[in-house]
């Protein structure tokens, strides 16, 4: 009975994969940024899979700091969601778990981070929830994709959140200062499977630029 199951277990993922649609990226990210705020400011390596069908969608992103001085991942994410598609706006609920084999002195090693996103073409709004540290976020985007030749296109995104810390932990005042809101905006190129970005920030201490830069390669199956 048990081999049946497993079987049968194996058969049902095998059939969704099949006609899944799977992106596998791996890449670089100068800064690490939850929330409005720089969570990581060290360069890390980012291997990602997302899988999408159907209604469902699956994730699963690790990275590790560039000075590669441990074997262990710095920090891994499973994500899950199911979206609710209509013709006035979309509705996307899911969440993501955030894993951490070095988080700070009054951080934890885990996150468990509900959202909600409504959305319509280049417009979408995320609000999302970190149980463990208590903070609400709330998170407007628009981003827009132009394609300048056959391989070659351009992503452009601006952004606006506010993020209300309600926190247990015994946070030092200037981490409180994650209350603020933010705001900023991104720009990537990409060509072919290859891309390459930057990211500028005013961080929630409204008296802050940060700018970051990416890259990645991706494959989509």
């Amino acid at each position: 009975m048990n081999k049946l199951i497993k079987l049968s277990i194996i058969s049902s993922i095998l059939t969704i994969c099949a006609f899944a649609s799977t992106t596998v990226s791996v890449g670089y990210r100068e800064k690490g940024i939850d929330f409005g705020k720089v969570s990581d400011s060290k360069g890390a390596i980012v291997a990602a899979a997302n899988t999408n069908w159907k209604s469902f969608s699956f994730g699963a992103a690790a990275e590790n700091h560039i000075d590669m001085s441990s074997a262990q991942f710095s920090q891994a994410t499973l994500s899950a969601g199911y979206k609710f598609f209509s013709t006035l706006a979309d509705v996307n609920v899911g969440v993501n778990y955030v894993m951490k084999n070095h988080p700070g002195k009054y951080d934890l090693n885990s996150h468990s981070r509900p959202f909600v996103s409504v959305g319509k073409g280049p417009a979408l709004v995320t609000a999302r929830y970190d149980a463990e540290s208590r903070l609400t976020n709330i998170e407007a985007e628009f981003a827009s994709k132009h394609a300048l030749s056959k391989n070659v296109s351009l992503k452009t995104a601006i952004f606006v959140g506010y993020t209300d810390a309600n926190d247990a932990l015994p946070k030092t005042r200037k981490e409180i200062k994650y209350t603020n809101a933010y705001y900023g905006g991104s720009i990537d190129a990409s060509w072919k499977m290859f891309s390459v970005g930057m990211i500028a920030l005013q961080d929630g201490n409204l008296n802050k630029h940060i700018l970051g830069w990416r890259t990645s390669t991706s494959w989509s199956f």
